[in-house]
């Protein structure tokens, strides 16, 4: 995905958070099986867990092979408080 598509989508989440038509952030997350852009998936994680922080909805997660790093990410925001 190019960085133009992924702020398109950014707004496009924003606008329906706004509308009130999303009702989960989701399915996001990380895969080992794509290691070569895993800082990347890092980053966007992080993105849509503040965006549905922010808006007060769930997260849908994907965690394959990754629920401890997933894990320690929650409790790191959680502990941030």
């Amino acid at each position: 995905m190019s960085e133009d598509e992924y702020v398109r989508i950014l707004k496009l989440i924003s606008a329906e958070i706004r509308n009130r038509v999303v009702v989960a952030v989701g399915e996001i997350g990380l895969d080992y099986k794509y290691r070569d852009v895993w800082e990347k998936q890092l980053s966007v994680f992080r993105e849509m867990i503040e965006i549905a922080e922010e808006a007060g909805l769930p997260v849908i997660i994907h965690s394959r092979g990754t629920s401890v790093q997933i894990m320690d990410m929650f409790l790191l925001t959680i502990l941030k408080r």
